[in-house]
C-alpha cells in the first residue's frame, strides 16, 4: 500500500528539521511524504541503500521511523549517512531507519527533492493505493485483487483501477 504514486498530482508534504538544532533557529524544509506498507520498496523495485525496511513492528505505539532519500539526508540532516539520525516532522520526533536513492516524484525533469517513506501503521492517510507486483496478466490480477479486498471489507470503495503506468502520462505535462 502507498498513500499515493510517484509521478502523479496526488502528493503530500511535511515540514521537517533536524532535532539537533535549536527549533527557533532550525531551517525548515518541505519534504514529500509517502505513507506505505512494509513491502513497498520490494513492490516498487526500489533498492535499500542502507539500514532496514519497515516491519510489522513499526506501529503507532512504537518509535516513529522513516526511510529517507539521499537528498533528504543531505539537505535536512546534513549528512550522507542518516541512519539512526532524528528529525522533527508532523509533530513527532522521527528516527531514520533506512536510506534510498533519489527518485522522480512529480515530473521526470524535476531537480532532486527531499522525500520520506513513513509506515502506514504510524500515520493516517484517507486514501491508499494497493500496488501488486506479479507475472499474472493485468486484468486477471485486477479481478483477483478486487475479490480479496471486497472479501475483507465490502464497504471499502474501489475508486479507480489500473496499472501504475495509467497514471504516468500526467508527469509529462
Amino acid at each position: 500500500f502507498t498513500s499515493s504514486l510517484p509521478l502523479t498530482v496526488d502528493r503530500s508534504t511535511s515540514t521537517v528539521w533536524p532535532t539537533d538544532v535549536d527549533p527557533a533557529a532550525a531551517r525548515r524544509v518541505e519534504a514529500l511524504v509517502y505513507e506505505v506498507s512494509p513491502q513497498i520498496l520490494e513492490v516498487l523495485g526500489t533498492p535499500l541503500l542502507g539500514g532496514r525496511t519497515f516491519t510489522e513492528n513499526d506501529r503507532f505505539q512504537s518509535e516513529p521511523v522513516a526511510i529517507v532519500n539521499r537528498t533528504f539526508a543531505r539537505q535536512i540532516l546534513l549528512t550522507e549517512d542518516a541512519i539512526n539520525m532524528r528529525f522533527q516532522g508532523g509533530g513527532r520526533t522521527v528516527r531514520v531507519v533506512g536510506l534510498v536513492d533519489d527518485g522522480k516524484y512529480g515530473s521526470l525533469v524535476e531537480a532532486p527533492q527531499p522525500m520520506m517513506f513513513r509506515p502506514v501503521a504510524q500515520s493516517y492517510s484517507s486514501t491508499m493505493v494497493l500496488l501488486v507486483r506479479s507475472s499474472r496478466p493485468g486484468p486477471v490480477l485486477q479481478r483477483e485483487a478486487e475479490r480479496i479486498v471486497t472479501s475483507l471489507d465490502r464497504g471499502v470503495p474501489l475508486l479507480s483501477r489500473g496499472s501504475p503506468g495509467d497514471a504516468i502520462p500526467a508527469a509529462f505535462l
